[in-house]
């Protein structure tokens, strides 16, 4: 089973299997409640999320997070923590070098890591909700 995680900025965190990061997305979409929550997600699942989305998407995600069960916070807070990591990291790169490295789900397996970081941003941006993620490919 391929393993996963978040990157963003110069950090990136593996955190379990593509099987683990469905199930974290899924019990997430069931907590959302509006459109714009249902995006926003969506963006973090299938492609990226877009700078001027980062702290809107992290406010989104602690909310959720105040509504998960205890089993699943216990389960999934390293995804919460990482997340957020990485969009500190990306926020910083920006502030540094004036380059967002997106954050995002890739996959955390060598050799496949390093083209999944690079991969342009292009590519996920062609991406439609009739798609696989390139995390579950």
């Amino acid at each position: 089973m391929k393993r996963v995680g978040f990157c963003g900025g110069s950090s990136f965190f593996e955190l379990g299997s593509a099987s683990d990061m469905l199930n974290f997305f899924s019990y997430l979409n069931k907590l959302s409640r509006t459109e714009r929550d249902r995006y926003l997600l969506e963006r973090i699942y299938f492609k990226y999320i877009k700078f001027d989305e980062i702290d809107e998407s992290c406010a989104l995600l602690n909310e959720l997070k105040n509504l998960c069960s205890e089993d699943f916070i216990h389960k999934f807070s390293k995804y919460f923590e990482s997340i957020k990591w990485c969009s500190e990291s990306a926020k910083e790169f920006y502030e540094d070098w004036n380059v967002y490295q997106e954050i995002k789900i890739i996959i955390t397996e060598m050799p496949y890591c390093i083209s999944e970081m690079e991969r342009p941003k292009e590519e996920y941006d062609a991406l439609t909700l009739s798609d696989v993620p390139f995390w579950l490919r």
